[in-house]
Order: C-alpha cells, then sequence, then structure tokens
C-alpha cells in the first residue's frame, strides 16, 4: 500500500536487537501515525531495490535512532576489521553528513560505544546524548522516548510552515533538524566557530589613521572600508612592516581611548568548545573567554616563508592538545600582538591561499582532526568578501583528504544575498569549496549575527547575555 515519506528511521541490528526494533517500531507507529516511521522490514516491499528505498529513507527522514543491544560495538569491530560493508555504519554516516538528528537509543543493558570502537567517520556518536530503554520499565522509557520524537517532528513542522525548507529531501537552510544537530555538536564540543569581521570588527574604523600615517594617500581609497585593498596600496613606496606596525598602533590607540560598546565574542565564549577560529587581530576572543575563566591558548599557523623576503621561520612549537577548558584559538590572520606576522595586505593574502593549499602542515595536527570531525559554524562574513572565499578555499585544500562528510553553518546577512536568490545559493556557493573526496551538508542561516546568537542562545536553552 503507498506510504508517505518516513520521518523517523530506525538503524538496527537484527543479530542483536531485532525484537527490540520491532517493539519500538510497533510502539511509535501507534503514538505518531502509519507511515511516519521506517524500518527496513516493514519499509521496503518485495521487488524494491533495497540501497535505493534504504537512501530514499534517509533523505526524508528528521530523525535517525540508532538503536544499540549488548553487540552493536564488536560487530562494527568485526565488520571493518573484515572489510565487510556495515549497513548500520552507512546509515549514521549518512545521517551526519545531512545534519539529520542521530538518538542513540541502547536496550538490553547495553552500554555507548567507546570512541575507540567506532569508525572515525561516526565518531562523533560517542559524543551524543543517549536515550536508555530498560526492560524492567520498559513502557515509562518508550513513552518519554515518544514524547522526544514528538517533539523534534513538531519543532520541525514549525519550521516548514514559516518556510524554513527549500526543497524537501534537500536541506540548504538551518531547519529543526540542522539546529538539533548543531546544538548536538556544541553541546558535545564537536563544533568549531570560525569567526569573521562581523562578530569583531577591530579593523575597518583604523583604516583611516592607517591612511593618514601613510606617505601617500590616493584619491581613490577615500572612503574604502577593504583592509587588503587598501593595505596594498599604502605600500608603495614603503615597506610592508610600516602597514603592520601602523595598523598595530593605530588598534592601540583606539583602545586606549574607549571601551568597546559591546562584546561580539562574548556569547561564543560560552560555548562548550575545545576549538575557536577568528580572522580577528585582537585579542577579544580570548579575553572573553577567560571572563568565563577558560584561560584560551592563542596560536597561529606557522609560517615557513614571506613574499616579502622576511625568514618568518617559526620554531618547532609541541603538538597541541584540545580541551574545552582551556580552549584553543587560532588567529588565521595574525595577532596585533606579532605584527611582524599578520596577514595584511593583497600580497600577503594571496601567500596565504599558496600556504593553506599546499601545505597539509598548514594547522597543528589535532586542529586539522578537529576540524575533519566537527560541524564549522562560519559566523560573520560577507560572502562578497574574497577572504572568506580564501578561507573557504583553504579549508576546502586542507581538508580533502580526510574523506569525512560532515556539515557546514554559514551565518550570512539577508542584504548579502543577491536579488532573485534564497537561502539554497548561499548553501551551493559555499558547497563548491568542499570537493576532492569530502562532502560537506552546507545549512544557511540567513539573519545578522547578532540574530544568529540570539536564536542560538534560545536553542541552547540558557541566556548568553547574562
Amino acid at each position: 500500500m503507498p506510504r508517505g515519506e518516513p520521518e523517523i528511521f530506525i538503524s538496527y541490528r537484527r543479530s542483536d536487537v531485532a525484537g527490540w526494533a520491532v517493539a519500538l517500531f510497533q510502539r511509535l507507529s501507534q503514538a505518531l501515525g502509519d507511515g511516519v516511521v521506517f524500518m527496513d522490514s516493514d519499509g521496503i516491499e518485495p521487488g524494491d531495490a533495497f540501497p535505493t528505498r534504504l537512501a530514499d529513507a534517509l533523505d526524508s527522514a528528521r530523525v535517525v535512532i540508532v538503536l544499540m543491544g549488548p553487540r552493536w560495538s564488536q560487530e562494527v569491530r568485526e565488520r571493518s576489521a573484515l572489510g565487510q560493508r556495515d549497513w548500520v555504519v552507512h546509515e549514521i554516516e549518512t545521517a551526519f553528513k545531512r545534519g539529520t538528528r542521530v538518538v542513540p537509543v541502547i536496550v538490553d543493558k547495553a552500554s555507548m560505544p567507546s570512541a575507540s570502537d567506532l569508525p572515525e567517520s561516526i565518531g562523533h556518536l560517542h559524543n551524543l546524548h543517549y536515550f536508555e530503554v530498560r526492560g524492567s520499565a520498559y513502557g515509562r522509557d518508550v513513552d518519554g522516548l515518544v514524547e522526544e520524537m514528538e517533539d523534534a517532528l513538531a519543532a520541525d513542522a514549525i519550521d516548514q510552515a514559516r518556510g524554513g525548507q527549500t526543497n524537501r529531501g534537500v536541506k540548504t537552510i538551518l531547519d529543526a533538524a540542522g539546529w538539533a544537530s548543531l546544538i548536538a555538536r556544541v553541546e558535545s564540543g564537536a563544533c568549531v566557530p570560525v569567526l569573521g569581521p562581523a562578530v569583531s570588527p577591530d579593523v575597518e574604523p583604523q583604516l583611516q589613521s592607517l591612511l593618514s600615517r601613510a606617505r601617500t594617500v590616493p584619491a581613490s581609497l577615500i572612503g574604502d572600508t577593504e583592509l587588503p585593498r587598501v593595505a596594498q596600496a599604502v605600500t608603495v613606496g614603503v615597506d610592508r612592516a610600516f602597514v603592520r606596525q601602523a595598523l598595530t598602533s593605530a588598534h592601540q590607540d583606539q583602545a586606549n581611548q574607549a571601551t568597546p560598546e559591546r562584546d561580539g565574542c562574548e556569547p561564543f565564549a560560552r560555548l562548550n568548545v575545545p576549538l575557536y577560529l577568528t580572522t580577528s587581530y585582537s585579542n577579544e576572543l580570548a579575553i572573553s573567554l577567560g571572563k568565563r575563566e577558560r584561560p584560551a591558548r592563542m596560536v597561529e599557523p606557522a609560517r615557513q616563508s614571506r613574499l616579502d623576503g622576511g625568514i618568518g621561520l617559526a620554531l618547532e612549537a609541541p603538538p597541541l592538545s584540545l580541551d574545552v577548558k582551556e580552549p584553543t584559538v587560532v588567529h588565521l590572520f595574525g595577532r596585533y600582538d606579532n605584527p611582524g606576522q599578520m596577514t595584511v595586505t593583497e600580497d600577503d593574502f594571496f601567500d596565504l591561499l599558496v600556504r593553506m593549499s599546499r601545505e597539509q602542515g598548514f594547522f597543528d595536527p589535532a586542529v586539522r582532526s578537529q576540524l575533519a570531525t566537527s560541524s564549522l559554524l562560519f559566523v560573520g562574513f560577507r560572502l562578497d568578501d574574497w577572504r572568506f572565499r580564501l578561507l573557504l578555499r583553504g579549508f576546502g585544500a586542507q581538508l580533502a583528504d580526510t574523506g569525512i562528510s560532515s556539515i557546514a553553518v554559514v551565518q550570512v546577512d539577508p542584504e548579502d544575498i543577491p536579488d532573485g536568490h534564497d537561502e539554497s545559493t548561499v548553501s551551493g556557493f559555499v558547497e563548491r569549496y568542499f570537493t576532492s573526496g569530502r562532502a560537506v551538508d552546507v545549512r544557511a542561516y540567513v539573519g545578522s549575527a547578532q540574530s544568529f546568537t540570539a536564536d542560538l542562545e534560545q536553542r541552547l536553552g540558557k541566556s548568553l547575555n547574562s
């Protein structure tokens, strides 16, 4: 008989929890309705192509329940050792790739698998909060799971009613399922915020001061707010070190004159993550983390050479160890504290792109591993800022050989979306930079950096501004 597109997908092993899966399927179907829940033994008819039907069900699912019994981890290890295709692992990989909410449910006195039990592609499963269904309290526990599923589907329905999904099955915006996945990753530390100029706007106010310190000020630069272009033009006839030092001095003058009206980094300092990336030259993010009693370690990607002939060789640093309590902040473009290493002019940025494209050691191994296994959260960038495109291309090159699929969330101001386009344009724009073996499912959040922060605050269920 015809069925609607399922919204809940039950992933399980027949050799492990077949009986539990049938009982759970029947209870959820009774509570949520016919066709809402997918289970292979019920949802695949004779003559159906198994891989195709499975892909379709995963494509429409809002939630994937991973049902795990006592043998679950052992079978993952055994199939991996034998090189056998593991459909359960494939189902979880697909869910993570699409940003679908994944809910581990353990039964029959099982325990959650350790990180060492899991293939790297689904390692994030270890970080997720699980739901336990006990034989001794089966009715009560299953009723609790039903309520969780009802809440998840209701939230998703609200987003759809607001126009939150442009095309069923092609998730290009941050819908309820995308938010649930992002929040789960933030809470488990498997998210890397990449903070752009709108979060900590510490450059543009100093451009006029930079120009005033230059020997010549081209008329075409008056009113220009693009730092690389302004800095490049000012270097005509002067050493590039002058530009970096002038910018640093202007920043110090501004810092001595007034207290910033708002701390754009403070909300992100509350996130339970061990790694941040920022384009800011200032220490604002580290200061915000310090106020939360989370002393930060500030680092810059190791420089091998510079186009201006400076040696710039970095001493061999010990490998980083990432810690939520003492997070690492990577200043992608350098810091005011070390002006000789700042990426400022157009030539500097071209040099940076070359290095990110060619040097696999651009990021510390721990940083690269965290980037490869986390959701990337881009906040505070403009689509027309070529520095943003440079970073996207660089990330694509650095992570291409990991072969790991993930989700990226991009906050973009409505004014940055060209007329006649929508969120899918933003997602497609960003996705094309991630190729060569790494599939990244990009979700767009259309709104200001401040409105994204407010929504994030509400979803996390805590006040980020208190």
